[in-house]
This record gives structure tokens, C-alpha cells and sequence, in this order.
């Protein structure tokens, strides 16, 4: 069954210009999980002592996150998902939709979209399975993820999975899903699935 897989993610094809450098600096960084232990990213003190994420003046050096910050108002994370490690499904609380880049292939790092009625064959599945759709990540390149929509994430790798992040508040963004879309196909930079 053919569908516009563009509502679940659109792949923007552009570079990001800080992604070598947190990436070349990511162990000397200094990981932080939740209370639950779910998830690790980067915290780092300020010169007060606060504990504070990424330096977020590093959205300024690049093009697509200057582009919109002053509409999105998102902000940048860099997160670690050690192997054999999988979230389990769920929409994000806070996030409307997220700007997401992997640094490496990784045949085994599966993120997946749970399919909504009507983008597949019913026919085919049962309350017992899930429709999925793979998200097809390019290394090093910027991918707009609508969090909106249940989706998990997967590490069945032997390696620790690395994403930068630039995660977009419900709350606080002037600025759409399906905005932001439209407006990189417009320009010719984000095609389809």
C-alpha cells in the first residue's frame, strides 16, 4: 500500500556544520540519565556550577538551526543510546517534532513509526502487530521526526548509538511540522521518504 510517509519524517539531505565537532568531542563530555535511567545526553556546568545541556550558541554555526531558531525557538541535545537497548513506544510529552541527525550507519540502530489507520492494509495485521515504517537516517545530515506519532527507537548493535537532537517545544514554536516541510520542499532541499 502506497502512502505519503512525509506526516512521520522527511529527510532534509543537509549537512550540519557543528556535527564533526561534538562528535569528535563526545567522550569528553559528560553523560547524564533521567531519574528512570532511560536515556543518556550531555550535561555540562556552567561557570556557576549549574548543570546546563549542550552549548546552544552552537545553533547559531548552523545553517538549517539558524534558519528557524528565531520561529522554533528548540533547542540542541546530544544523546547516547548504548546497545542492545530499546525505548519503548510512546509520543513525545513535550516536543512537537525534532530536527535529528545520526553521526554513523548503523544497520542495527532502528528508529520506527508506528503506522496510523489508513496507512496500510488492514487486511494484513491484527491487534497483535504493529504497522511499522523504518526511518531511513543519512549519516551526517539533518532529518525533520515528527514526534507526535508513537515511535521507538532500537539499539541492536554491538555500538553506542550517537544523535544530535535540536528538539522543538509544543508550547513555545511558532512554527509546524508541517511548516517546516513545506517550506524546505519549497526550497528544493527536503524531498520525500
Amino acid at each position: 500500500m502506497d502512502f505519503d510517509s512525509k506526516k512521520y519524517y522527511v529527510d532534509t539531505n543537509l549537512p550540519s556544520e557543528i556535527a564533526t565537532e561534538l562528535y569528535e568531542k563526545r567522550e569528553e563530555f559528560t553523560w547524564w540519565s533521567g531519574g528512570d535511567g532511560s536515556q543518556f545526553q550531555v550535561k555540562r556546568k556552567d561557570d556557576a556550577g549549574k548543570w546546563i545541556g549542550i552549548n546552544q550558541d552552537l545553533i547559531a554555526k548552523d545553517s538549517l538551526l539558524k534558519s528557524i531558531h528565531g520561529r522554533a525557538h528548540g533547542e540542541l541535545h546530544l544523546f547516547k543510546f548504548p546497545p542492545g537497548r530499546m525505548y519503548n513506544w510512546h509520543v513525545d510529552g513535550t516536543n512537537l517534532f525534532n530536527i535529528n541527525l545520526v553521526f554513523e550507519e548503523s544497520p542495527m540502530g532502528i528508529s520506527l513509526f508506528k503506522l496510523e489507520e489508513g496507512d496500510y492494509d488492514k487486511t494484513t495485521t491484527h491487534r497483535s502487530l504493529s504497522a511499522v515504517l523504518p526511518v531511513k537516517y543519512t549519516p551526517m545530515r539533518w532529518l525533520i521526526y515528527n514526534a507526535q506519532i508513537p515511535h521507538t527507537v532500537l539499539n541492536l548493535s554491538d555500538k553506542t548509538r550517537y544523535l544530535l537532537s535540536y528538539t522543538i517545544k509544543k508550547d513555545i514554536s511558532e512554527l509546524t511540522y508541517t511548516d517546516l516541510v513545506a517550506e524546505l520542499e519549497a526550497a528544493g532541499v527536503a524531498g520525500g521518504t
